[in-house]
């Protein structure tokens, strides 16, 4: 999405697998999904997906799926994505790559209703005031099977030699909560001040 106009959107695309969604085509150059650019070069108030599952994009990146990154990237939307699955909601991968959903300084990001499976971390959040509503995290798109994540949600804190970040971090609200499943060290990793799990 790097170089889109603001308010930008990337949504029902295949990346790393077949039209079908169940075939993994080979890695990519860069290991990454879908990303906005850093810097002051980012797309702010972009979407990544939509309000349904047939705007969302499906990722099975060998480094990360769906990476938002620097502060030219702040109020993204990533909503309705599925990361880490095929269509028939086996794993897509067999390794463990990093991240399925990675958030860097792009603060005021919404990571809404996405489906994440197989990461060594479903989320990592190291930007501030990030909203996390209605995910399933370790599980398949229905909930009724674990694909688990060695851990669910990751919010750092602070990075040695680097700003603290995960600040006011809200994690579910009434009636938008999270669904954490199979995560093999914690379903949530908090590291910041300020945060908020509903």
């Amino acid at each position: 999405a790097a170089g889109a106009p603001d308010g930008g959107s990337v949504a029902a695309y295949s990346v790393g697998l077949d039209a079908s969604g169940n075939t993994v085509l080979g890695n990519l150059a860069t290991g990454s999904g879908v990303l906005t650019e850093q810097n002051d070069g980012g797309v702010e108030r972009g979407v990544v997906g939509g309000d349904d599952a047939a705007a969302g994009n499906r990722v099975a990146g060998p480094g990360f799926a769906i990476g938002v990154f620097g502060p030219g990237s702040s109020g993204t939307v990533i909503a309705s994505n599925v990361a880490g699955l095929r269509a028939n909601g086996q794993l897509a991968r067999s390794e463990r790559p990093v991240a399925g959903i990675w958030v860097a300084g792009a603060n005021g990001t919404q990571v809404v209703s996405n489906t994440v499976g197989g990461y060594v971390f479903g989320l990592l959040a190291e930007a501030d005031e990030v909203g996390v509503f209605g995910n399933r995290i370790g599980t398949n798109p229905a909930g009724t099977q674990a694909r688990p994540n060695t851990v669910g949600v990751y919010v750092p804190g602070e990075v040695p030699d680097e700003p603290e970040v995960g600040n006011c971090v809200v994690i579910a609200a009434e009636g938008a909560g999270n669904v954490l499943s199979g995560s093999e060290r914690g379903g949530v990793r908090l590291g910041g001040v300020g945060l908020a799990i509903g």
